[in-house]
């Protein structure tokens, strides 16, 4: 008969044959964590689409394994946490990966993707964490911990520094205040921070995706940022490249446009400022695109420029085909008749399309552009003749509209929001180079204090000379659900937004 071993000697008997350990907690290509060796850069893992792994032992005999995470004490952790205090999630305790699951002894893995376990899915706060793993059978349990470091989330921030035609221009003295505040924020968590003076528009990109927050000091516009690939020395042409809004053909090969990258690619980053003129100009993005429906003439000849100022028309409107030919569908839009001879049809077309046309495009609300914009509402019944670049006329050619399948950004900075960045921001005027620094300055001065983006950008315009204020009218875009008065601390960041 076997004799029965009470549960005192089952424990006791278990105690000496099993144990549960995590082994070790590295990247996908082995990068080691374990213990602080090396800072997890979780929001450049995520961007890269690898997770962290964390390897433990069971030996002796099969347990029931909890594995969870949590902050070791921190009063930015708990600031942070206490909005989601309840229910089940009770901080310090932020990610449970592994709840009363059996395994067998041997060796075991599993992937984490960095985040937390708040409906807001967020990567963790960059600070100090431990993994924490147990392992229970009958009355014996047995816990192993090791220390663990988030690192600081990166921004990266570009300038420029030359000389051009004898005078020098440069953000250097801008981009060194943002450097400061991002680095020494009031919380005490802070950046990573790099700041380029030497970059072309396709490395920039590259490094945006998985930037927090970006800063772009330099020349720009509503459709276009300008880069410079050298520092110091002599502006040159040939070391320019641009980073378009919209625009993919005729390239140069270190240019980059926004409409080419996948939607959400920008999913992560929290902010970004364009310290640039006219960056969030609506009437210059208006500008480009009517000045693309000029037929070059009123004559009733349907020749190329008319089919190329046609086509134009026809795809922004979403008239089919769009093809440059008078069809039924855009003899309708433009209310000609079918009975009309072909030279009158034309005629007629190419006179809608001649009034449109605002000039070239200067980001001014001048009398030619007004007097385009009154032909363009004449145009659309439903639009009231107002001469203004009012919503409903913005809707009407789509821009800004995302739900359109045209999709043409209001700017540059609203691009970036539809490409998924949080908040974007720039000014609608031309900017100088010497006033901006001091923009800047009081801007970075209050984010790094806790104050709200919009309250920083306020209160920076309102810290310049009075005569010079109207320069910095600014627009912010903000995603849904996002405020305007979005601090920088980098707990915001990560949510798991498609």
């Amino acid at each position: 008969m076997c004799k029965k071993i009470s549960p005192g000697r089952k424990t006791k008997f278990i105690n000496q044959k099993a144990g549960i350990e995590i082994t070790a907690v590295t990247d996908q290509d082995g990068t080691d964590y374990m213990n602080g060796r090396e800072e997890a850069p979780l929001k450049v893992l995520d961007f890269i689409e690898k997770q962290v792994v964390i390897k433990f032992g069971v030996t002796g005999v099969k347990q029931e394994v909890d594995l969870h995470i949590e902050y070791k004490s921190s009063s930015i952790h708990d600031d942070f946490y206490k909005q989601y205090k309840k229910g089940e999630f009770e901080p310090p305790k932020v990610a449970s990966l592994i709840k009363k699951k059996m395994y067998e002894p041997g060796e075991h893995q599993l992937l984490w993707n960095g985040r937390d376990d708040t409906p807001d899915k967020r990567l963790l706060l960059a600070g100090d964490y431990r993994i924490v793993i147990a392992g229970r059978l009958w009355l014996w349990n047995k816990k192993h911990q090791v220390d663990f470091k988030v690192g600081k989330p990166d921004a990266y921030n570009y300038g420029v520094h030359y000389k051009k035609k004898g005078k020098m221009e440069s953000s250097k003295k801008d981009v060194g205040y943002a450097e400061k505040g991002l680095k020494s924020l009031k919380d005490k968590t802070g950046y990573m921070v790099y700041s380029q003076f030497d970059r072309h528009a396709m490395e920039a990109v590259e490094e945006m995706k998985s930037a927090a927050v970006v800063y772009f000091s330099g020349h720009s516009g509503p459709i276009v940022m300008v880069f410079h690939g050298k520092e110091g020395g002599k502006f040159s042409e040939k070391d320019k490249s641009r980073l378009f809004m919209y625009r993919v053909a005729k390239m140069k090969k270190n240019d980059a446009a926004i409409r080419t990258e996948k939607a959400g690619v920008f999913k992560d980053m929290l902010f970004m400022m364009i310290n640039g003129c006219r960056a969030v100009n609506e009437v210059r993005t208006y500008q480009g695109m009517v000045y693309h429906f000029n037929p070059r003439g009123v004559d009733g000849k349907h020749g190329t420029n008319t089919t190329e100022a046609l086509m134009r028309f026809q795809g922004c409107h979403g008239i089919k085909p769009a093809d440059g030919k008078k069809n039924p569908a855009t003899l309708k839009w433009f209310n000609i008749s079918e009975n009309l001879d072909e030279k009158k049809q034309t005629r007629a077309i190419q006179k809608v399309l001649t009034g449109i046309f605002a000039g070239k495009p200067d980001g001014k609300l001048g009398t030619r552009t007004r007097k385009s914009i009154r032909n363009y509402q004449k145009a659309h019944p439903e639009l009231n003749v107002t001469g203004e670049l009012d919503e409903a006329t913005l809707k009407a050619l789509h821009i800004g509209d995302k739900r359109s399948g045209f999709q043409i950004p209001r700017n540059i900075a609203d691009a970036m929001g539809f490409k998924g960045a949080d908040i974007t921001m720039g000014f609608i005027h031309k900017v100088g180079w010497d006033i901006a620094m001091e923009w800047a300055k009081a801007f970075w001065d209050d984010l790094s204090k806790g104050k709200g983006i919009n309250t920083a950008a306020s209160n920076a315009q309102a810290s310049v000379d009075h005569r010079k204020r109207k320069q910095f009218d600014y627009k912010i875009y903000a995603l849904e659900g996002i405020s305007q008065e979005t601090t920088l601390h980098p707990a915001r960041y990560g949510s798991a937004r498609e």
